[in-house]
């Protein structure tokens, strides 16, 4: 009896070791690279596979891309889902990859390298890899056009004292274009706005300008408010790109928004005066056909036919007096429009909505780019008046999404808060005014 116990425990004790043999044989590889956002290779940078659903003896593997940037797992669990990621030493990235590993001894090649663009350093700024800027958000309130170019000369952050205001150029630079899509193009509408300071070469006064959060390093670096922030930056060096940008003179460029939505500016207001002097153009030929009424009397007199063609006329006018009204109103709609709102919201004014769908109408059927400017009165600080501006303009947007507008036509959204009045804000009347966004479609 003895016997037969101990033989059935070396039994048992076989078959456990004999399966964790069989077991811990099966493997699969999986081999990748990594580049810059150049497709330079990065090399001696560790990169961990970690399993989504921990297996004992398969849960994590590390390894070391080589100087071409590649790297290579040889003991993964086959089929089974890792999270690949690149851990620098240097600096930090949120680059992850989830892929499904191949079947047992199968070497599963990812044939799309893995783009690290943004390089996060420890002193908090960002070198980004294809342009070879180096970006900081920094903290501090109170900011506005008139100090924020003073306050960045004085800025000595990460041990470099020439740190500038950017220009559009490089902001929109800093945006993935994926699927075609621009740098406000055809962003979601639920998509999160991202606002810094810009300032153009030439000019002396910075602009408050943003585009749509991607999710990317940069911005997800920080968690200061944007009104309580400055984004700025310098050349870092490295890259052929950084040619083509504006150049980094001591005095910090400006946006040319500044020239340019001053002519835009008044452009809308002068946009509702056209159309009644070209009322008036048109209204004066028409006394000048006197002649035909002359022949209409005469053709008269020898039969009363005529009657009945002013009743052909009122049937021909009534059928689809709706579907008429709507294509006069289109038609009337310039390139120019001016919206309102409610205060202290981004609801736009009931009597201003039917204008908004016209303008959506005729500009789905154009191509180009609609600059949308957001604005608002001076009541309250002037740091949420500029931020409500700009959630204006963006609600603007999305409702032209929703209406329709679509992939010919790019939309830029601005916010200028309470810089740009058009009226007193000292009545009702002014304020009201005031708190609009104009659109113009170029």
């Amino acid at each position: 009896m003895k016997t037969a116990r101990g033989l059935l425990v070396a039994l048992l004790i076989s078959i456990f070791f004999l399966g964790c043999g069989l077991f811990g044989g099966k493997k699969a590889g999986l081999e990748g690279a990594l580049v810059d956002g150049q497709g330079q290779p990065l090399s001696a940078i560790k990169v961990i596979a970690k399993q989504v659903v921990p297996v004992k003896g398969y849960e994590q593997f590390e390894t070391t891309t080589d100087a071409n940037g590649v790297f290579s797992f040889n003991s993964l669990m086959p089929v089974s889902e890792y999270i690949i990621s690149p851990v620098p030493d240097k600096w930090k990235t949120k680059i992850t990859l989830k892929i499904t590993t191949g079947t047992e001894n199968q070497m599963k090649v990812i044939n799309d390298r893995i783009v690290i663009r943004f390089n996060v350093l420890n002193n908090g700024s960002v070198i980004d890899t294809r342009t070879g800027l180096q970006w900081l958000i920094y903290g501090v309130t109170d900011i506005t056009a008139e100090n924020v170019a003073t306050t960045v000369k004085n800025l000595k952050e990460g041990g470099y004292n020439d740190w500038r205001i950017p220009t559009k150029a490089e902001i929109a630079s800093l945006q993935e274009k994926k699927a075609g899509m621009g740098m406000l193009a055809d962003a979601d509408a639920g998509i999160e706005a991202c606002c810094v300071w810009v300032l153009e070469p030439n000019s002396e006064i910075a602009e408050w300008d943003f585009f749509f959060n991607d999710g990317n390093d940069l911005w997800a670096s920080s968690k200061i408010p944007v009104n309580d922030r400055i984004t700025v930056v310098r050349n870092a060096g490295g890259a052929a790109a950084v040619a083509s940008l504006p150049p980094a003179p001591s005095a910090a460029p400006a946006p040319a928004a500044a020239p340019s939505v001053a002519a835009p500016t008044p452009a809308p207001p002068n946009a509702p005066a056209a159309p009644p002097v070209a009322a008036e153009k048109q209204q004066a030929p028409v006394p000048v056909p006197a002649a035909p009424p002359v022949v209409a009397e005469k053709k008269q007199e020898p039969a009363p036919a005529p009657k009945p063609a002013p009743v052909i006329e009122k049937q021909k006018a009534a059928p689809a007096p709706a579907a008429a009204a709507k294509k006069e109103a289109v038609s009337q709609i310039g390139n120019s429009i001016v919206v309102h709102f409610e205060v202290g919201t981004t609801q736009v004014v009931a009597e201003d909505m039917n204008k908004l769908k016209a303008f959506a109408a005729k500009v789905k059927a154009s191509s180009g780019k609609v600059v949308i400017e957001g604005h608002s009165d001076a009541g309250g600080p002037a740091s949420n008046n500029l931020l409500l501006s700009i959630e204006r303009a963006v609600n603007i947007h999305n409702l032209l999404k929703k209406m329709g507008v679509g992939e010919k036509i790019s939309m830029e959204v601005k916010g200028y808060g309470q810089a740009k009045p058009v009226a007193e804000n000292n009545t009702a009347q002014g304020r009201k005014q005031n708190r609009r966004v104009e659109l113009t479609l170029e």
